[in-house]
């Protein structure tokens, strides 16, 4: 599924700024749920950010 299919990733990126296994999920799920929301509204533009590096993105915004 979506929701699988980056979280290992997307976590691991968590880590590395010492974030614990719990709040990383927190964030991944809130990211994506952000990214649906950022679908369903249209501000996601595929021609200009892979879903990767969307959401990514998001998780670092919900990191600070």
């Amino acid at each position: 599924s979506f929701y699988h299919f980056y979280k290992k990733s997307f976590t691991k990126m968590l880590y590395k700024y010492q974030i614990d296994q719990e709040t990383a999920k927190d964030i991944y799920q809130e990211s994506v749920l952000a990214f649906f929301d950022s679908v369903i509204e249209k501000r996601y533009q595929p021609e200009l950010a892979s879903v990767k590096t969307y959401l990514f993105g998001i998780g670092n915004l919900n990191d600070g």
